[in-house]
This record gives C-alpha cells, sequence and structure tokens, in this order.
C-alpha cells in the first residue's frame, strides 16, 4: 500500500511538473461553454406556431387580410357624380372631394360634411333653392308661351301654380331624395328639425326608396307621412 501511494505521488509530481494539469482543464472549459451557449439558444427560440400566430395578430401573415375600401355613390350637384372607393371610416367631405367638388349651384348647408360613411352609402347633394326656382321659372315660361296664353311670369291663365289644396307654399313637389333643408321645411308639419333630420337619415341610410320609408326617421310618424304624401316624390 505504501508503494502505491509512493508511485502515486511521484506520477502527480511529474503531471505538475510538466503542465499536464493544464489538459483537463481545458477540456473542462470547453464542455461548459458549449453547454453554456446551447442553453441560451433554447431560450432564445420561439416556438414557430407562436411566431404565426403573432404575425397573423399583426397583420403581417400570409392569411392576414388586406386594406379594404369602401364603396360610395355620389349624385347631384358636384362635378364628376359616379362610385368611388374611399378608404374606410371616411367622411362625407372626402366622397365630395373624390367627385370633383360641389357645383356653385349645391346646397350645403343641410348636408353634415363630418358624417362617416358605411360602404353602399348614396350621398345626394342637392341644388340651391334659388337655382331649382329659376330652372322651374324658365320650364314654365316656355310651357306659357307654347299654350299662347302667358300671363304674369310666365303662368298660363287661369292655372297659377301652388293654387292646387295640396302644393307646397312655394309650389311643385318636394323631392325627399334630393332635397335641401330649405325644400323639405316647406312641408306642412315638418319643421327645420324634422328636415334636417330627414336629410342627415339620407345621407346615412341612402335615397328613400318608399314615401312610408319616411315614418323611419326619428320624430316622424305615420299620420304626418300621410299628410304630406300627396307633396312629396322620391326624386
Amino acid at each position: 500500500m505504501e508503494g502505491i501511494r509512493r508511485v502515486w505521488g511521484r506520477s502527480l509530481a511529474r503531471v505538475v511538473q510538466k503542465g499536464w494539469w493544464i489538459v483537463p482543464l481545458v477540456l473542462l472549459a470547453g464542455v461548459w461553454f458549449l453547454w453554456s451557449e446551447r442553453s441560451r439558444s433554447h431560450s432564445d427560440a420561439v416556438p414557430v406556431s407562436a411566431a404565426v400566430e403573432t404575425e397573423l395578430l399583426a397583420g403581417r401573415g400570409p392569411g392576414a387580410p388586406s386594406s379594404r375600401t369602401i364603396a360610395v355613390d355620389v349624385k347631384g350637384a358636384v362635378q364628376t357624380p359616379g362610385v368611388y372607393q374611399l378608404p374606410p371610416g371616411s367622411r362625407v367631405k372626402e366622397a365630395l372631394d373624390a367627385a370633383g367638388g360641389a357645383l356653385e349651384s349645391a346646397e350645403l348647408r343641410g348636408i353634415n360634411l363630418a358624417a362617416k360613411l358605411e360602404d353602399g352609402a348614396m350621398v345626394v347633394v342637392p341644388v340651391k333653392p334659388s337655382a331649382a326656382t329659376e330652372a322651374g321659372n324658365s320650364s314654365l315660361s316656355r310651357e306659357g308661351l307654347r299654350g299662347g296664353q302667358a300671363g304674369p311670369a310666365g303662368q298660363t291663365a287661369g292655372t297659377p301654380v301652388g293654387s292646387g289644396p295640396t302644393a307646397p307654399a312655394s309650389g311643385g313637389m318636394v323631392h325627399i331624395n334630393s332635397g335641401s333643408v330649405e325644400d323639405i321645411d316647406r312641408l306642412p308639419g315638418i319643421g327645420r328639425s324634422k328636415a334636417e333630420a330627414i336629410v342627415q337619415y339620407r345621407l346615412e341610410h341612402g335615397p328613400f326608396s318608399s314615401v312610408d320609408r319616411l315614418e323611419d326617421v326619428p320624430g316622424i310618424g305615420p299620420k304626418l307621412v300621410e299628410r304630406i304624401r300627396p307633396q312629396v316624390d322620391l326624386q
């Protein structure tokens, strides 16, 4: 036993003298470095499914929806009426700008330019009452001349405009799909607030498909609709 101890002691002394003890130390250091790098790479890795889910939620993945648009039909007193594609959340003013802007004869006082538009909405820009009146008077003058009995202001004798029992005070039918707030306000029982409500409802939901649809406007009931029915049309 004593001999084994002497042999081991001499071998250990020889290793220390020659520097062989450095070799296993270097090997241990290398193993520790490789193990730590591998652990770090595993901790930084993101599962593929989680990465794909993150991209989809952020709108960058292959299945993410592309930016969509809404279709808006612009009619009436604008430069270029037509259907225009606008970004979601667009306002009435942006629809008018897309149509080249409103004409000088356009009546914008009854239009809420800040109202948001939905897909499939229709924006109808009415003509100012003065412009519509001038056009109507011109037409009446031509009719009176053709009849050969033109009276004052181009009216034919015995048939004054607006004399009928159901005609509005200023004459003619009121166009609920294109008339301005001032036009609609002329109807009996329709005040300024109801006229504005009709125009606002028209801008948000499109033109009225029938006179009965006026009942959908807040503040307008069946009795009032029947009262104004003979005096309105769907133009």
